[in-house]
């Protein structure tokens, strides 16, 4: 994340998160122990034979024999999490101009940065002092800060919650989208560009 200081007092305020892929278990759905847990694992088969399941991935033997080689663990990768979220803002002082002065449009949106609980969400706002909030601050008793925030410029899809189950249909696929955490006002947005207007006045 960052600040930047543009022309005719614009602030940029870009947030980019890249994530690499998370890898998950490759499992049968079936309690062949007799634990309860159906978390038991594959053997790796060289090709189609009763009991070997043909995946995208390559053979499965979905019914291992004892001391054969199981799958190994986080055997499979999911895939990564792209997103580019920017503000644009620009602050508007008006009114008498306060005692002592000020920067103008010193205090810098996007100055400090406050991620909210479990960094769902993320502030750009001022460091303490210069307005006390999102939005730059001038010398004038009144300031109106108007913004723009876009979040996941590029619309590139993430996916989520991949299917390691053998028996599913949906193995080896997304069944939910990665919600991430470069979201603007309190969400994730890491799926579907969404373009957010905000103005905020002071006094």
């Amino acid at each position: 994340m960052g600040s930047i200081a543009a022309p005719a007092g614009i602030r940029l305020n870009p947030f980019v998160t890249l994530q690499s892929g998370s890898p998950y278990d490759v499992l049968i759905g079936q309690d062949l122990l007799g634990t309860t847990v159906q978390n038991q694992r594959p053997a790796l088969a060289n090709g189609p034979a009763p009991g070997v399941v043909a995946t995208q991935f390559g053979y499965f033997n979905v019914n291992p024999q004892p001391g054969q080689a199981l799958v190994p663990r986080n055997y499979l990768t999911t895939a990564g999490l792209v997103s580019v979220n920017l503000r644009i803002g620009r602050t508007f002082g008006f009114g008498e101009t306060r005692a002592g002065g000020g920067g103008s449009n010193g205090g810098g949106m996007g100055g400090g940065h406050d991620r909210g609980p479990g960094g769902g969400g993320m502030r750009m706002g001022p460091p303490a002092g210069r307005g006390g909030g999102f939005g730059d601050t001038t010398n004038h008793r009144y300031n109106l800060t108007l913004s723009l925030m876009v979040a996941n410029i590029l619309n590139h899809v993430n996916p989520a919650g991949y299917t390691g189950i053998l028996t599913s249909p949906q193995f080896g696929e997304p069944t939910s989208l990665n919600g991430g955490f470069g979201g603007f006002g309190g969400g994730a947005m890491a799926n579907n560009r969404r373009l957010e207007f905000q103005m905020r006045f002071s006094f």
